[in-house]
């Protein structure tokens, strides 16, 4: 997955977060699954990539 792949990945679980779903997952660069159970985490991994 390309960093563009996660990037929008990651952008539709933030939503899922904010909408009131108590968690979203979404794979790193190696494949592995990462959950976050709050907006705020999601968002700082979204600025890390």
């Amino acid at each position: 997955m390309n960093h563009q792949q996660r990037l929008e990945e990651a952008k539709a679980a933030l939503h899922k977060l904010q909408t009131g779903s108590l968690r979203a997952t979404v794979r790193d660069s190696e494949g592995n699954s990462v959950t976050f159970h709050a907006p705020q985490q999601l968002e700082h991994y979204i600025k890390s990539l």
